[in-house]
């Protein structure tokens, strides 16, 4: 008798561990196929379609600058925003298939425990029969297998609980990882959020400094042209009264007006070169401004990205870990 009962005690063994096996193997696969399909579907963004061209009159040198400059400024913005909007996409993919996944395994957990405890009851019922059939003693078997039977009932219940609470605290922390991911989200948002203020203030107070550089460049320019004017009629004037007696003079007054000439065109070239040094800083303090908030968000995305897969692999610890208990008990 003592025979058979450890034969049947080995089959039930077997059986719940090539069960326990069958469920992980499945698990696996099915977080494998989910993982690739919302990593395929995160990193898939759509391109910018085109813009439509549109037609344009004939501008002014200083026109088709601050057009360029105009259009610089908003295919940047365009850029961030881009960035941004596939950052928080990717994020929210990821988040709704950590959902799915933890739901998934919670489901497969509760089923494994229902077909489980029917296979128990169902081996129990088998051995019962086989003994009532091989031992004359029909009393005495029954009392057994029913003493048997409630053993295995017990001990299935008492799993069945232990399975409860260990799910309603999986619950718990779910919940706990729920809130904290939202709290994430937050953050992030706002970080997003602050980072494109910064970036259109410091995109207007360029803008700014070089309107009013141009404003200046403008002054200086038509006060120079008026100095010149100025002299030059002074000149003439002067040429008049003088005569035609004075062609030495009027030679030498002309070398006069060339030299003044060129001084102003030497006057306006530096300017026009120092004008052009602070706009290519300009540029450049604007590139260097682009790049860090771009790494910032970089950043950002990784640390959550290192997170998501720190919490996945504690959630598979956690199943093989039960795994583990369960198949020992």
């Amino acid at each position: 008798m003592q025979n058979y009962q450890r034969t049947d005690a080995g089959v039930i063994s077997d059986r719940r561990l090539n069960f326990l096996a069958w469920i992980s193997r499945s698990s696996v696969i099915l977080t494998l196929v989910l993982l690739s399909a919302g990593v395929s579907m995160a990193q898939s963004p759509k391109s910018p379609e085109p813009k439509p061209s549109t037609p344009t009159k004939t501008l002014s040198p200083k026109e088709r600058l601050e057009l360029e400059q105009l259009r610089q400024q908003q295919l940047l913005q365009e850029q961030v925003q881009a960035e941004a909007q596939r950052t928080f996409k990717q994020t929210m993919t990821l988040f709704n298939l950590l959902l799915g996944l933890l739901g998934i395994l919670l489901a497969a957990t509760l089923v494994g425990l229902w077909l489980l405890r029917r296979s128990v009851v169902r081996e129990v019922t088998v051995i019962v029969k086989n003994h009532l059939n091989e031992l004359g003693d029909l009393e005495g078997k029954i009392a057994v297998a029913n003493q048997q039977m409630q053993a295995v009932i017990r001990e299935t219940d008492k799993i069945a609980q232990d399975l409860n609470a260990e799910a309603d605290d999986f619950q718990d922390e779910l919940g706990t990882h729920r809130n904290q991911i939202g709290e994430w989200l937050t953050e992030l948002s706002q970080v997003r959020q602050g980072a494109l203020q910064n970036f259109q203030q410091e995109t207007q107070e360029v803008t700014q400094e070089i309107n009013r550089l141009e404003i200046e460049f403008s002054k200086q320019l038509a006060d120079l042209q008026n100095r010149a004017s100025n002299q030059q009629d002074l000149i003439l004037q002067n040429l008049d009264k003088l005569g035609t007696n004075y062609a030495n003079h009027v030679a030498g007054l002309q070398a006069d007006v060339d030299g003044q000439k060129n001084t102003v065109l030497e006057n306006f070239k530096q300017s026009e070169a120092t004008l052009t040094n602070q706009l290519s800083e300009l540029q450049i303090q604007v590139q260097n401004q682009r790049d860090r908030l771009f790494k910032t968000l970089e950043q950002v995305g990784t640390e959550f990205r290192t997170t998501v897969s720190g919490w996945q692999t504690d959630v598979e610890g956690q199943k093989k870990y039960r795994g583990q208990e369960f198949t020992t008990n």
